[in-house]
């Protein structure tokens, strides 16, 4: 059989992720389908142990789903919210520019994810996850392949500790970029073995895949077109998709190469905290310094309990906001945020969700880029004609639109009441942005609430089903 995974053939690759559901009792199975995934689990587990150079703690058990059984399990979850919690979660994605109005997240969630993943791990279980897209007793070559990626989770957990490193995040940026590390070694280590199990060893020099990740790449930025002409949000697959196929892979690749030992003792031991330094490798480094934002008087005067969200978006949701609404340069606008605090409250008097958003650039002409590229985007969103090139300032007072540039700083102001502007313009102007030495050993950075805007995927880890095959690349 033909492994779908590397490149050389015309076929666009359709690469899907399910995200979210906790860990279920395993369906009643037949003792030797469960015995067939079992011993095919011990095999690679031991596998997985000596190309990474570590044996697992304690053994993993293997779970088997069908994708109908899965979906169910998927449907249950999606309908654990309650609607005013899902409403609350869709307003402020849409205030905050990262979907369109009269859009849902959790449809679109519903719709596009729950029928096909292909396996996943639950934090803290010790036990793997496979997801049959057929009634079949398997295993098949794609779910030995899911088997490894999902074990390299499991030996993460065992080592790291998977639910202390995500309660140890404070910002949807430092969720992500944590994901694109977890997700990345298991993607990459992954695909090393479908090679193996093609070629019937692994490659010499790490080249055959890295071209696969590049095809991936290729293919996974042609569905994200696809999905969004269809009107669903980019939201909702965009940040996964890159885990998998963009940027956690090759950061893992570029920071640690042939030595897997640099992932536990220089990655995991000093993660990266922001989207940024997974997509550009280069500004990664275990003695940086990294911008932050002290927000806490701002945050005090808006009034802390009308909050609903306080977070740091960083490039990768940069990147998928502007992509939301067209902007062909939206990586180019992205590029160069080095801190940015956004906040979404609620004004109960007027019953009006309001937003505020400081960003820091690496100067001041990325500065002002992204502050005409904003203003457009405003025009956009609320169909008025904001001025895109107006100096330092730019301002609607009848839309109660308000962006101010100092220096490599931009501030945002939407929706605000016209009573507390003044107010509002003296705090934003008020906040610094500090550096904070992140070496190893290092304490944390502050604090802040934010809404999880990883919707349903916190605490699972996946693998993406390929569906469509492609040409594997076996050398002669």
């Amino acid at each position: 059989m033909k492994l779908p995974i590397f490149p050389g053939c015309v076929a666009v690759a359709v690469f899907l992720v399910l995200s979210g559901c906790s860990n279920p009792a395993q369906p009643d199975r037949t003792a030797a389908a469960r015995s067939n995934f079992t011993a095919l689990t011990a095999s690679l587990e031991n596998q997985v142990a000596s190309f990474r150079g570590k044996q697992f703690k304690r053994a993993i058990a293997t779970a088997v789903y069908t994708k109908e059984e899965y979906s169910a399990i998927v449907a249950g979850q999606g309908s654990s919210r309650s609607a005013a919690d899902r409403l609350m979660f869709n307003k402020v994605l849409q205030c905050e520019g990262l979907m369109r109005p009269n859009t849902d997240y959790f449809g679109s969630y519903d719709s596009l994810l729950s029928d096909v993943v292909g396996g996943f791990y639950v934090d803290g279980t010790d036990s793997i996850n496979v997801v049959l897209q057929d009634n079949v007793s398997g295993p098949t070559a794609e779910d030995s392949i899911t088997i490894f990626h999902e074990l390299v989770h499991a030996l993460q957990d065992q080592y790291f500790n998977l639910t202390a490193l995500e309660n140890a995040v404070n910002s949807s940026d430092s969720y992500w970029a944590l994901r694109y590390v977890v997700e990345g070694e298991a993607e990459l280590l992954g695909t090393y073995y479908a090679y193996k199990l093609e070629a019937g060893s692994y490659p010499s020099s790490p080249a055959p895949i890295m071209d696969a990740f590049t095809f991936y790449a290729s293919s996974a930025e042609s569905f994200l077109d696809s999905i969004h002409l269809a009107g669903h949000p980019l939201y909702v697959q965009q940040p996964l998709m890159w885990a998998y196929y963009s940027y956690g892979p090759r950061f893992i690749d570029s920071v640690a190469g042939p030595d897997w030992t640099i992932i536990d003792h220089t990655i995991f031991a000093s993660l990266p905290i922001k989207t940024a330094e997974v997509m550009h490798p280069s500004t990664y480094s275990t003695n940086r310094q990294e911008y932050l934002l002290d927000v806490t008087q701002l945050a005090n005067y808006i009034g802390t309990s009308n909050i609903l969200d306080q977070d740091e978006l960083g490039e990768m949701l940069t990147c998928v906001m502007f992509r939301e609404w067209d902007f062909s340069s939206y990586k180019q606008i992205a590029q160069g945020l080095l801190a940015d605090q956004i906040f979404v409250y609620h004004d109960p008097a007027s019953d009006t969700l309001r937003l505020g958003w400081y960003t820091v650039w690496q100067d001041s002409l990325t500065g002002a880029n992204f502050m005409a590229n904003y203003a457009a985007l405003v025009n956009r969103q609320k169909g008025i004609t904001l001025p895109v090139a107006a100096g330092t300032v730019i301002a609607d007072s009848v839309d109660r639109v308000y962006l101010e540039q100092n220096g490599a700083s931009v501030f945002v102001l939407e929706n605000y009441p016209g009573s507390k502007f003044s107010g509002l313009v003296s705090q934003m102007r008020a906040i610094k942005p500090y550096l904070r030495s992140l070496a190893k050993g290092a304490e944390g950075i502050v604090r802040h609430p934010f809404l999880d805007k990883s919707g349903l995927a916190k605490g699972v880890w996946h693998d993406l089903r390929r569906r469509t095959p492609l040409q594997v690349f076996v050398p002669n």
